[in-house]
């Protein structure tokens, strides 16, 4: 008896270990409010987050995100986590103080128990960072590679972000060019497109040329000056996988010039072409029936490259016809870039090739456009 009483406050200190500060570390809770994507609330009182995981939160400025896969997110949430009960760790006694502390959460079984922070970061629910050196840290860590590998979840654009356009872009465009000793024209132009590295993208453009042009009737008759207008509109789609894609197009032309001088007898024009290359940076594409900015043509060769943001982008064209047709050819500059993410200027330069006898004699056009950027 004496042995047991004078041992007796060790072992009541070992017991008040045990009872206070044990449940500090391990403790049921339930989830009793989803607040966010990773923020709970427990026992209708504290705030919790799991720990090393990254999920955009619900009120994210990003439109895509917002739409297309947060709300995966909150339904796993709710299905998941809402009104159950979990054994809770305390990632880090280092931030003790803050009011919203990173946990680990496991689901308790008879044999065994899973960690919830892992699960959500091996379906991609979100993304790992590191914390602080643990078994569990470890195992998230393996759970975040495994995501990234398999492409589940946040890294998987092909699912979550099917619709993902990225920046969108409106344009006005102004230009002036001739295509022939006596032939000029100014254009204006507006358009619609999104970035075009993307899985999907497509852009249509609305083209209004207002041309002038000598008309020589016969040789008994002055050459008088008339002027034409013109309609065209290019509607073009790309699906693109990471390094190959197709093309579509669809071209309406109209003029109430000679049907001679302009290509009327053609209003409307389907096109097909591939893209090869890496498509989020830099590829190249063949393409038949393409149109430019100033008239139709047989084929085209295009090169692209785009730079980070902000929305730099550079792309070199070749339209070519043969030559039992009219060996017309031309190539095409453009520049695009923005400077704080909102407006977008284009610079576009075109020499234009005319076979008009030998040699072809060239002509040179010019465009500026501003536009703008968003989501």
């Amino acid at each position: 008896m004496n042995f047991i009483f004078q041992k007796s406050p060790f072992y009541l200190l070992v017991l008040f270990i045990f009872v206070i500060l044990y449940p500090i570390k391990a403790q049921k809770v339930k989830i009793t409010r989803i607040i966010d994507t990773n923020l709970f609330e427990i026992n209708e009182q504290d705030t919790i987050k799991l720990a090393n995981v990254d999920i955009p939160s619900k009120s994210t400025s990003d439109s895509l995100l917002k739409n297309n896969f947060i709300p995966y997110v909150i339904k796993y949430d709710r299905n998941k986590l809402l009104r159950n009960y979990f054994v809770m760790e305390y990632a880090d006694s280092s931030d003790s103080l803050s009011p919203v502390r990173s946990v680990y959460l496991y689901e308790k079984h008879p044999l065994s128990k899973d960690l919830v922070n892992y699960e959500f970061l091996l379906k991609g629910y979100g993304k790992y960072i590191p914390l602080k050196d643990s078994e569990a840290q470890r195992k998230c860590e393996k759970a975040g590679e495994k995501a990234k590998r398999g492409k589940k979840g946040i890294w998987n654009e092909g699912m979550y972000f099917h619709v993902d356009l990225g920046m969108r872009e409106a344009v006005i465009n102004f230009g002036y060019g001739k295509t022939g000793e006596d032939k000029t024209y100014t254009k204006y132009m507006v358009s619609f497109q999104n970035e075009q590295n993307r899985v999907f993208s497509a852009k249509i453009e609305i083209s209004y040329y207002q041309r002038v042009f000598m008309d020589y009737e016969g040789e008994f008759y002055p050459p008088q000056k008339k002027t034409g207008n013109d309609l065209l509109i290019n509607a073009e789609v790309n699906g693109n996988s990471d390094y190959m894609g197709l093309k579509f197009m669809l071209r309406l032309y109209y003029s109430n010039l000679d049907s001679e001088t302009n290509f009327t007898l053609i209003p409307f024009l389907p096109g097909i072409g591939v893209n090869l290359g890496k498509i989020k940076t830099a590829y190249a594409s063949f393409t038949l029936f393409p149109t430019s900015y100033n008239r139709l043509y047989v084929m085209s060769l295009s090169a692209h490259y785009f730079l980070p943001m902000p929305f730099w982008s550079i792309h070199f064209f070749y339209y070519f016809s043969p030559k039992n047709i009219n060996n017309n050819r031309e190539f095409r500059l453009k520049l695009a870039f923005s400077v704080n993410d909102k407006f977008s200027f284009n610079f576009d330069a075109s020499n234009i090739g005319i076979n008009e006898g030998a040699p072809i004699k060239n002509y040179y056009s010019l465009s500026m456009g501003i536009g703008w950027l968003f989501r």
